[in-house]
């Protein structure tokens, strides 16, 4: 593949998302495979919370972390929101600048995001390219197994602190759980503003190899938070920041497009049987918003119970924005029914009130 090779994409979202622009650095083949079946790239269930999150959300600030070329980046753009965006290969960053131009709110960023600033404030890192994200296969050819160095970048103090955030998406296949600890410790301080988080937690499996070989390329890596396995810290956080965050005013929902505890991979492999049933903690919701189905968490009284909640791969929305309530109303129609249901049964075969309807005089 030639530097000069790459072209627009039009792409068009699931409803209720309009289409927008995006530049793929790649041949038009592989390319158009971001538009078919052919690929299960973009995730369609990220889609559906940017959607139900950002619409028409003209002073919304988007935070991606892990963008890749840019798909979610430049819809959250396309929707109105000021978009941030941090990518640390080049592959993908020399396009996102291209879709970047073509609005009017939109950073894209070089650089590698880490949890905090480190003791002696280091200003760059150096990362292999090896296990870059290739969605469809886009971009594999200058991505060979070399390393590349980019400015580190602090969550905490170069990207949330002082700041109002409306959705911060944390998506790198590797730290997710660690950033997302930093993050809970800065809600609870008080030091940042944070309206919704979309992350993904659990791996395949348990490894800790920064450079694992290519027959045996793991699901995540780990940080230094607590134990490097295990599933009370995936991906090297902790799984208790779920509970912190719903003492906060938080709640919690795990994304899911699959019923009865399927997951399928785009070959239409069960990637869920036999492996981790749904967790009896989780409530199955469907149609929140523009969700189609998600599994709720109720807040448990003691967060020991969270310990075993993250197994495989899966993607968790933390928000405090009211996607859904009880519907009091029907549960008032249901026992008004109920009771007359009761009054008709105990008044059968009574001749005084027999043949009457509701409204007889």
């Amino acid at each position: 593949m030639t530097k000069a090779e790459g072209r627009w994409l039009r792409y068009t979202p699931p409803w209720p998302g309009t289409p927008f622009s995006l530049w793929c650095p790649d041949s038009q083949a592989k390319c158009q495979l971001l538009t078919g079946i052919e690929c299960f790239e973009p995730e369609q269930d990220t889609f559906e919370v940017l959607s139900s999150l950002l619409l028409h959300c003209d002073n919304c600030t988007y935070v991606d972390i892990g963008c890749n070329m840019g798909i979610f980046a430049a819809y959250a753009a396309s929707l109105g929101a000021a978009v941030r965006c941090f990518e640390p290969q080049s592959t993908w960053t020399t396009a996102l600048q291209k879709t970047a131009a073509s609005f009017p709110r939109f950073e894209a960023q070089q650089a590698a995001v880490f949890p905090f600033v480190t003791p002696n404030n280091e200003k760059s890192v150096t990362l292999s390219t090896y296990n870059a994200y290739r969605p469809c296969e886009i971009g594999r050819q200058p991505m060979s197994n070399d390393s590349v160095t980019v400015p580190r970048v602090s969550l905490d103090r170069d990207i949330l602190a002082g700041r109002h955030v409306s959705l911060l998406k944390i998506d790198i296949d590797s730290i997710e759980g660690a950033l997302l600890h930093t993050a809970t410790n800065m809600l609870e301080a008080r030091t940042t503003e944070i309206d919704s988080i979309l992350v993904e937690l659990g791996c395949f499996h348990f490894r800790t190899e920064l450079d694992p070989t290519p027959k045996d390329r793991p699901g995540c890596v780990f940080a230094a938070v607590g134990p490097s396995s295990g599933q009370q810290h995936p991906r090297g956080g902790d799984v208790h920041d779920l509970w912190r965050l719903q003492r906060l005013g938080y709640d919690v929902y795990r994304l899911r497009t699959h019923t009865h505890q399927e997951i399928f991979d785009w070959r239409g492999t069960d990637l869920n049987r036999n492996h981790s049933p749904l967790h009896p903690l989780y409530v199955p919701m469907r149609h929140v918003r523009a969700m189609k189905k998600v599994d709720y968490l109720p807040m448990q009284a003691d967060s020991k119970l969270y310990d075993q909640l993250i197994g495989r791969m899966q993607s968790v929305l933390i928000t405090r924005v009211r996607l859904a309530e009880v519907t009091k109303a029907q549960t008032k129609d249901l026992e008004l029914a109920h009771v007359a249901g009761a009054l008709a049964k105990l008044n059968e075969g009574n001749p005084a009130v027999s043949g009457r309807t509701c409204c007889s005089e």
